[in-house]
């Protein structure tokens, strides 16, 4: 009977018809790949499949709503939650621009392609132009936050609105996360890579948090400004969540890492050196996305 019940929801899924692809999670709480994909393809996305030595996954790319540029998605074999990244800024310049390209191009670069093949997580990545000049844009109308959120779950097919959202973003993309929350998005979990550039996303993390008590993970490098939002006395984030000053070491890909954690916060800061302050700013995502470093 259930195999006769999935036949027929994949011949409906496959007529181009234009319907609605919401009546989905309510069917089946499982996350069927089959029917995400489909519904991709539907939504006009394009689709490709990223082979790596022990894994593969799809790369997607189309439009959402009415979000003004491409959206990347990555489909894992097998999906169990849902993540949206902000990424930081495009600037063009010498250490930056491996990471300015195309978002195939940026999560080779960042070094995270692994990550997102192995893990069961569905990432959303908007992409924006220069300084998240489309961020600013698109994003100061806070409802558009929960908006783009639905246009987000109508494109993947309504079968991941039960899933756990993990919210992150690197360098400027740390402001959106901020704004996410603002908005009132739930979300299980929210990483912050070297992002924390003004008081307001420090006090939307922080209310966040000590609302929810759900996952909260920062990435700092000292001598870069998101450290002294983290870190300073007495109006760091640390000191403000009671966190004490005495960290634990863990080494990661031969870079050290100062791990300071109170309950469901952690915050992760290294020096720069061996290399620069603007490598190291990019360097924190390949060290601290990684789903072996995520437990869930």
């Amino acid at each position: 009977m259930m195999n006769d019940l999935k036949r027929f929801l994949i011949l409906v899924f496959s007529l181009p018809l234009l319907v609605s692809f919401d009546w989905y999670d309510n069917i089946c709480e499982k996350i069927e790949r089959t029917y995400v994909m489909t519904s991709l393809s539907f939504h006009g996305f394009k689709c490709s499949t990223k082979t790596l030595s022990d894994c593969s996954y799809s790369q997607c790319e189309g439009k959402i709503g009415d979000y003004p540029k491409p959206v990347f998605i990555t489909v894992p074999q097998e999906i169990d939650s849902l993540g949206l990244h902000f990424h930081g800024h495009l600037l063009g310049s010498v250490t930056s621009k491996p990471y300015d390209g195309p978002p195939a191009e940026m999560i080779k670069n960042f070094g995270v392609e692994n990550s997102l093949c192995k893990s069961k997580q569905l990432t959303v990545i908007p992409t924006s132009t220069g300084a998240n000049a489309d961020y600013l844009d698109y994003f100061k109308d806070s409802p558009n936050y929960t908006q783009f959120m639905e246009n987000i779950q109508k494109t993947l097919g309504g079968s991941l609105r039960n899933a756990p959202l993990h919210l992150s973003g690197h360098s400027g993309g740390g402001k959106y996360v901020a704004g996410s929350l603002d908005a009132g998005m739930a979300t299980a979990r929210v990483s912050v890579y070297d992002g924390i550039y003004s008081e307001k996303t420090k006090k939307s993390l922080k209310s966040w948090y000590l609302k929810t008590g759900a996952p909260l993970t920062v990435v700092t490098v000292k001598g870069m400004p998101p450290e002294d939002f983290v870190a300073k006395k007495p109006d760091g984030l640390r000191a403000e969540l009671g966190v004490s000053q005495t960290a634990s070491n863990l080494k990661i890909k031969g870079v050290n890492y100062e791990v300071f954690k109170k309950g469901n916060f952690t915050h992760l800061s290294r020096d720069a050196y061996p290399v620069t302050h603007n490598q190291a700013h990019f360097d924190v995502v390949n060290h601290v996305w990684p789903r072996e470093l995520q437990a869930r």
